[in-house]
């Protein structure tokens, strides 16, 4: 038996909800929320973590921030921390909104795209601090920014139907035995009007690795609802931008976070691992690690 022993690790943090949109005018669109904060040990440079027997470890997997609120056409509010053993990640940076004072994107693990209400444009959160994720896109007249992801920044908005701002891209990880991306940046909203059926209907695309798709409304009068999406659970997706017929909805909330530790096999301590609550597991690969997965916040036992 070894103790202490080190243990590879992936933590990401909640996404950043998308920041609200405003289809009673062109032009008023929210930014995709930034991916939650992405840290790994496994196959990356990152030292594992050292863990000691008989001891438990809290664990906390942050949850997805709430979309900007409608009616105010607000900013996206900010993804939660995860932490495993004094390693935090930081919850992804809400997109900004479609009224001049909200338009910034935030700041987090991953940075908000920028909103744009028309004439006044914003610029993307920053990743921070850095080293977890990107930064999300700049807005311009009639689009919105896409959020940052764990693997690229959030894309600039485009006018006249030049293109979109779409979410950056995660990461992609194999501590679970197979590969997944983690960390995509959410989708930016647009201007229906500039922009043919075909990619009106496809909406923005938000980053590999849960990022939401954004939405773009019908042309004038804005008819048509184009619902934005939800960042996918434990992957720290960015929330994207929901287009309404009316005049504003929410965006779209950040995807929960996650936490992976991964035991290696010369530990000799797999039969000595618990987790709690039940949802969280723990399975023995093949090659003989074991894994300890949290989806919700919980506890990691090492006792024998």
């Amino acid at each position: 038996l070894l103790a202490p022993f080190s243990a590879d690790f992936l933590i990401v943090a909640g996404g950043g909800g998308g920041g609200a949109s405003n289809c009673a005018g062109a032009g008023h669109d929210g930014g995709g929320g930034g991916a939650g904060g992405f840290k790994s040990s496994f196959s990356t440079p990152t030292s594992a973590t050292p863990l000691t027997i008989n001891t438990t470890f809290p664990v906390t997997v942050g949850g997805g921030g709430a979309g900007g609120p409608g009616p105010g056409r607000g900013r996206g509010t900010t993804g939660a921390n995860s932490v495993f053993n004094s390693i935090t990640s930081n919850g992804g940076g809400g997109g900004g909104g479609s009224t001049t004072p909200t338009t910034p994107g935030s700041a987090g693990g991953s940075g908000g795209g920028a909103g744009t209400s028309g004439a006044a444009t914003g610029t993307g959160g920053s990743a921070s601090p850095p080293g977890q994720g990107n930064a999300g896109g700049n807005s311009s007249p009639q689009s919105g920014g896409g959020g940052g992801g764990a693997g690229a920044a959030g894309t600039t908005g485009q006018d006249g139907g030049a293109g979109f701002g779409t979410g950056g891209v995660g990461l992609e990880n194999s501590i679970t035995g197979s590969p997944v991306f983690y960390a995509g940046g959410g989708g930016g909203g647009a201007n229906g009007g500039c922009y043919p059926d075909s990619e009106r209907n496809a909406g923005v695309a938000g980053g590999n690795g849960g990022g939401g798709r954004g939405s773009v409304p019908g042309p004038s009068p804005f008819s048509t609802p184009r619902a934005g999406e939800n960042g996918t659970d434990n992957t720290g997706g960015g929330g994207s931008v929901t287009n309404p017929p009316g005049p504003g909805a929410a965006g779209g909330q950040g995807g929960p976070g996650i936490v992976v530790v991964r035991v290696p096999a010369d530990a000799n301590v797999s039969e000595a691992i618990s987790v709690t609550p039940g949802t969280n597991t723990f399975t023995t690969l093949a090659c003989g690690a074991g894994v300890a997965t949290f989806t919700v916040t919980g506890t990691l036992v090492l006792s024998k």
